[in-house]
């Protein structure tokens, strides 16, 4: 195994997607090269003036522009293929930058300088929409789940070299560099995605899907289409970047009001940026699918607004008329926020947005970062700009309202996630739902005759011939528990496997809890095929809580079996290999089978029919449910 082979196994990539992941980190790196160098840039030029004011505007006005931009991006984006629309989105990117390089090098106002930092926020939306745009469409559910976190750390190296740079950038003479060097950045950022684009094809075909329940009123239908999740997705954005803006200003003006000299400013910002952003590019790479593999979606959203709560509330126990140990709390309150919103909480986001179809992922994405994104940075910069000359509007007043946002947070990503398991059901249900409930089972409503055990035997054996199969099922189902002793001894001990399969269904279309009980002990029978049998006659049960550690032992045994097919397979001829193939489709059909005894029976029907489908979009959401249930 060479070194890259064994790179990419230790990330979790596979090997056919080894060449789409490298140019997806490339390409982030370099997006991350330009972004990072245009945000030292405007940072620069704001903190020599007046932040406490300044700051809060520069949000405002940089919050309207990425409105604008996003309203043009959401149209371009149903006009234009997405390879079309990829390639202008950067091509514009390369525009604004050389635009913003002119400004840093003829003016020096503030008023510039808010025009600087709206201009950084445009270019950081816009690369924002275009990589995710295409991520979203090359990856399904699962492998996002796996490479999100591995192809967005490309942007974390780059962040932290504008970093290091602004340690060593303390004048304005020396910005109109690093804009010329993000411009080189972007035309080589635009390069990778030619590469991309060459080897995928992007199509943003809608998919056929059952039609959800009108859940939305029709105005909020207009912005969010019939989904709940999109609506609750957009709403916790919005929350989440009024948090993020007011940390980072407290962050940026603390340090300001510590080191009044400009170059111990920018010193102090760049090295907690690059320890900010190396953290999250180990944690990334490293720690990001384990974490999401051991914990789950659920707790890893949660992570975020628990710890930012805490942090938050770390704040009533400190001294706050000393300046000097203030500080560290500030610094520490945004590098937390930043590794766990970049590391942890942005892949998966993002990953919640896979459900849906191509179309209205890329509808849905647009919309959360280009208009509820922007909408919390204005509530952000709004609420900072109107509580700065109030009593208390630099100390607990930020504290306060962000507290309060950062609960709503919390609520909302528990039902997110709720959500997200909806959708994928939503994803993988029949196109048309039958409109008749399942027919009742063909027991009949009168007593059963008196029958001898001679008699019943008898009707047991004609189930194996095709001419008194039909006649003897139906007196067997009407003697109902008198039958149930003579089809226990054929269950325990016929040889007969036909015979044993009719008993077993027969034993099904009863449906009283003595049968389901020999049921049961048929499928805890180590001969797979009385196991099969019974679990298809178990299919007209429903789940008994009470059994469900003895089907997870079953399910434990089959994975077990499984793992040693595949090993087989490694060293067996072509013939032998066929035959572990079906034997491995056998075991997978007994594994789905167990399963319906453990979840809800039409989930595991859905996902099992969405692993036999032919499109990877639909296997990918199949096998995503399984792992949420």
């Amino acid at each position: 195994m060479t070194l890259t082979e064994r790179g990419q196994r230790l990330l979790g990539v596979r090997p056919e997607e080894g060449r789409t992941v490298w140019l997806f980190f490339l390409h982030n790196f370099l997006l991350g090269v330009g972004t990072i160098l245009v945000y030292v840039a405007a940072n620069v030029l704001l903190l020599e003036n007046n932040p406490e004011r300044n700051l809060p505007l520069a949000y405002g006005v940089a919050a309207l522009a990425m409105i604008a931009t996003g309203k043009a991006y959401g149209h371009f984006e149903h006009h234009w293929l997405l390879q079309k629309l990829a390639v202008r989105v950067l091509l514009a990117t390369v525009a604004l930058a050389g635009v913003l390089g002119v400004l840093v090098a003829t003016g020096h106002s503030v008023a510039a300088a808010i025009a600087i930092m709206a201009g950084y926020r445009v270019i950081y939306l816009l690369t924002n929409l275009e990589f995710w745009g295409v991520s979203a469409v090359v990856f399904d559910v699962r492998q996002s789940k796996r490479l999100f976190g591995i192809i967005s750390a490309g942007d974390m190296p780059a962040k932290a070299m504008g970093a290091v740079l602004a340690i060593f950038i303390h004048h304005n003479a020396e910005l109109p560099w690093l804009l010329g060097t993000a411009f080189g950045a972007y035309l080589a950022a635009l390069l990778a995605l030619r590469a991309t684009l060459s080897s995928h094809a992007l199509t943003a075909a809608p998919d056929r899907r059952r039609l959800r329940p009108q859940e939305l009123a029709p105005g909020l239908r207009r912005w969010f289409g019939d989904s709940r999740l999109v609506l609750t997705m957009c709403l916790s954005m919005l929350s989440l970047a009024a948090v993020t803006t007011g940390i980072e200003y407290l962050f940026f003006v603390n340090v300001k009001h510590r080191f009044h000299d400009e170059a111990a400013v920018m010193r102090y910002v760049g090295t907690v940026l690059v320890i900010t952003y190396l953290l999250a590019m180990l944690f990334k790479v490293l720690l990001s699918q384990h974490t999401l593999d051991r914990l789950g979606v659920r707790s890893v959203l949660l992570t975020l607004p628990v710890a930012a709560l805490g942090g938050l509330a770390l704040y009533a126990g400190l001294d706050h008329s000393d300046t000097t140990a203030l500080l560290p709390y500030f610094c520490g309150l945004y590098l937390g926020l930043e590794v766990l919103r970049r590391a942890v909480f942005d892949p998966v986001f993002l990953l919640l947005f896979q459900p849906l179809s191509v179309p209205e992922r890329l509808q849905a994405h647009t919309l959360a970062k280009g208009l509820y994104e922007p909408l919390g940075m204005a509530l952000g910069g709004g609420l900072l700009f109107a509580l700065h000359a109030l009593p208390g509007g630099q100390t607990w007043g930020p504290f306060g309202w962000m507290g309060l946002l950062m609960l709503v947070v919390l609520y909302l990503l528990t039902r997110v996630y709720k959500q997200y398991v909806a959708e994928l059901q939503h994803a993988l249900s029949r196109r048309f739902a039958a409109d008749a409930d399942e027919p009742s089972p063909d027991a009949a409503d009168s007593l059963p005759p008196t029958t001898s055990p001679g008699e019943i035997k008898q009707l047991v054996h004609s189930l194996t011939t095709k001419a008194g199969r039909a006649a003897a099922t139906q007196r067997l189902l009407r003697l109902g528990e008198a039958a149930l002793p003579t089809l226990a001894e054929v269950l325990h001990a016929d040889a007969n496997q036909a015979l044993v399969r009719r008993v077993a269904q027969v034993c099904g279309r009863l449906r009283t809890a003595a049968s389901r009980q020999l049921l049961v002990a048929l499928a805890r029978q180590p001969h797979l095929f009385r196991r099969e049998a019974a679990l298809r006659a178990l299919r007209h049960f429903g789940v008994v809580p009470h059994e469900v550690p003895l089907f997870q032992a079953l399910v434990h045994d089959e994975l077990q079996l499984a793992q040693q097919l595949l090993h087989g397979q490694g060293t067996a001829t072509s013939e032998l290999a066929n035959c572990l193939d079906y034997e491995l489709l056998r075991t997978q059909q007994r594994v789905f089978a167990l399963l319906g005894q453990i979840y809800p029976p039409q989930l595991i029907a859905d996902a099992q029919r969405g692993v036999a489908h032919a499109a990877r979009e639909r296997q990918a959401n199949a096998l995503e449910i399984l792992d949420n249930s």
